[in-house]
């Protein structure tokens, strides 16, 4: 978990407590945007702390009735 200022531009991501998991956060820079609720971040080797960014994936997650 990183803890963001409330200035960071990535601050939207942030739960209650103003902190964001550390993969979601790595992906969102670089993709140079903060990301949406609907979207996970999948470790690929399923070791939750290797955050490396060719261990990541970014997935969409779809809801029934949603297009």
């Amino acid at each position: 978990m990183v803890k963001l200022p409330h200035y960071h531009p990535f601050y939207s991501m942030v739960k209650k407590d103003g902190y964001v998991m550390e993969h979601r956060l790595g992906v969102a820079e670089n993709l140079g945007r903060p990301l949406l609720d609907n979207e996970i971040v999948h470790h690929l080797n399923r070791i939750r702390d290797d955050n490396r960014l060719e261990n990541l994936q970014l997935l969409v997650e779809h809801h029934p009735g949603y297009l």
